[in-house]
């Protein structure tokens, strides 16, 4: 009978890495051992667990898949095909694969605090001065997949992870797409990514091209300021059919006028006018709240709160505790000593 409280005892795996190391074709090796630790979010394909290397002692995430058919192991291969060719501080660094008779494990860096979708859902709405700060750093990690033919096709919060010093790093490559093999993706005939966050493109079946990304990530700015992604009150067949029907999504009210022309920018119904995402690194909006600088600044003391770390107490408000706190010990030893002089005074009259 387990106690209360008891956590699952941690699982551990040894299985054959299916990747050779340096590009030497033909070359196995045994992937050190890992041990699958609690389970600390879910994807498309499968569950991710936090794991500890027993070789180098490094915490690192599983993403863990049973294998079902050969259709689901070859969506899961071109996940790796995609990760393993990865260099970037803002995408979350690709360590390795293995496999075994009934799992596929993808071994990725572990990003401490989760995702933005989380922080999101712990601080309610973040100001835009913050999201401004988290929108240049993803664009520089779609930049960098952009400039690599690589098409995110699932960007939103919770496919963000953030870093305890306010750094991100794009996850979830599921769904992405190498457009060198485009022609084969498209072969499949289905939408694909979240319908919120989808392109009306790519809900018409024309294709998922870089822009789509662009689309994308103006519903994840209206995600991080207002809570929630744009339609979101609707079922997916009519966010999918309002995407394609409306001019663009509903924008937030009070936002700055920077904010909403970058909104209009990225929200072109046809791809070719939306701006890419190195453009976009120096949109006015950006530029006006010096985007590339703030954000260790502004994020960390977020980040704490979400750790459960307490800010330090005001200094002026401390001081006055404590000056009020001695006042009153003062006051109390006075009356004591007053009470004491009056006892004694009325014990000498008695005598006399």
């Amino acid at each position: 009978m387990k106690r209360p409280g008891h956590a699952k005892r941690p699982t551990q795996f040894v299985s054959q890495c299916l990747h050779p190391p340096c590009h030497s074709p033909g070359f196995f090796f045994f992937f050190p051992c890992q041990l699958l630790g609690d389970c600390i979010g879910s994807g498309q394909f499968g569950s991710v667990y936090r794991a500890l290397d027993m070789s180098t002692g490094e915490i690192v995430a599983v993403k863990r898949i049973v294998v079902e058919d050969g259709k689901l192991e070859q969506e899961m291969m071109k996940e790796v095909d995609i990760l393993r060719g990865m260099s970037c501080p803002f995408i979350v660094r690709y360590i390795g694969f293995v496999q075994d008779d009934t799992y596929m494990n993808i071994v990725l860096e572990y990003v401490e605090n989760g995702s933005l979708q989380s922080t999101v859902k712990a601080f309610g709405k973040l100001p835009e001065k913050l999201v401004a700060a988290y929108t240049f750093k993803i664009l520089k990690g779609l930049a960098y997949l952009h400039e690599h033919d690589v098409v995110h096709c699932d960007l939103k919060a919770a496919n963000i992870l953030t870093t305890k010093t306010g750094d991100i790093k794009l996850t979830d490559f599921g769904v992405s797409m190498n457009l060198k093999i485009k022609k084969q993706s498209q072969s499949q005939g289905t939408p694909v990514g979240t319908p919120n966050w989808m392109a009306p493109e790519v809900i018409e079946m024309k294709g998922a091209c870089t822009k789509s990304d662009i689309w994308s990530l103006a519903c994840t700015v209206i995600e991080l300021l207002t809570g929630k992604p744009p339609y979101a009150n609707l079922i997916a067949m009519s966010v999918l059919y309002h995407i394609v029907e409306d001019d663009m999504p509903p924008l937030p009210s009070n936002i700055s006028n920077p904010l909403d022309a970058f909104l209009r920018r990225c929200f072109q119904k046809d791809p070719n006018q939306r701006p890419t995402a190195e453009a976009l690194l120096s949109d006015p909006w950006l530029a006006s709240h010096a985007a590339g600088e703030i954000l260790p600044r502004i994020a960390q003391p977020l980040q704490n709160n979400l750790n459960g770390i307490q800010p330090p107490p005001s200094p002026t408000l401390s001081s006055l505790t404590i000056a009020t706190s001695t006042n009153n010990t003062v006051r109390k030893k006075k009356k004591k000593m007053k009470k004491k002089r009056e006892r004694k005074r009325k014990g000498e009259a008695v005598n006399r």
